[in-house]
């Protein structure tokens, strides 16, 4: 049996998993515990037992994969655009 455990994160480490999931083109939908959603893209090594979002409790089962989705990209294409390319070749 697998021993879950809490991991409370800040806002910053949130965004963090979610500009490092953009590499991996992983995006995510999480159930909160209060019934909220929120979706986003996650890395593709996360851990299997479960996180702590906040003060809300997730479960990986209940973490679904979807395809990304527009609104995402608008929300983030300021960022993204001024972010180096972690792909390009030194000069």
């Amino acid at each position: 049996m697998v021993n879950h455990e809490t991991r409370i994160m800040n806002e910053t480490q949130i965004d963090t998993i979610i500009l490092a999931a953009y590499a991996s083109k992983q995006k995510v939908t999480i159930s909160l515990k209060d019934g909220n959603k929120i979706s986003g893209f996650i890395h593709s090594d996360f851990d299997i037992d479960g996180f702590s979002l906040t003060s809300s409790y997730v479960w990986w089962k209940d973490i679904q994969f979807v395809q990304p989705n527009e609104e995402f990209y608008n929300d983030w294409s300021e960022v993204f655009k001024n972010l180096p390319d972690p792909f390009k070749k030194g000069s």
